[in-house]
C-alpha cells in the first residue's frame, strides 16, 4: 500500500513504511522517511529512540523512549527498551530496576 485516501492517515503510513525499512536495516531511508513526519508524533519519538539505539547513541535513544513514555503513559514496550539503553550502557542498577517494574505491574495488573 503507497496511497491513502483519507489524508488524516499520511503520517501513520509514513511512520508504518518507515518502521518496516528499519526493519529491513535500511536506517538511512527510514531516518529521512520519519524526518518527514510530527516532531511530536508518539510513534515517531518511538522509531527515532530505535533507531538512535541501533546506532549505539543509548543514552539519546533511552532520553527518547522516556520521552515517548511521558507521551503515551506506562508501556512494558517503552519500559524494557529503556531498560536495554541502561544495560547497553553497562548501567545494570537501573536496567534492573525498570525490569523489575516491568515484572511488578505485570503480576500486579494480570
Amino acid at each position: 500500500c503507497t496511497t491513502v485516501e483519507d489524508h488524516h492517515h499520511d503520517g501513520r503510513l509514513l511512520v508504518l513504511q518507515a518502521t518496516i525499512q528499519y526493519e529491513q536495516d535500511e536506517i538511512q531511508l527510514a531516518q529521512s522517511m520519519i524526518d518527514t513526519c510530527a516532531a511530536d508524533d508518539p510513534d515517531r519519538i518511538v522509531l527515532e529512540s530505535c533507531i538512535m539505539w541501533k546506532g549505539k547513541k543509548y543514552e539519546e535513544a533511552r532520553l527518547k523512549f522516556t520521552d515517548a513514555m511521558n507521551q503515551l503513559g506506562y508501556q512494558a514496550d517503552l519500559a524494557y527498551n529503556i531498560a536495554l539503553c541502561y544495560f547497553s550502557m553497562k548501567q545494570y542498577g537501573p536496567a534492573l530496576k525498570h525490569i523489575g517494574e516491568i515484572i511488578e505491574r505485570g503480576v500486579r495488573n494480570h
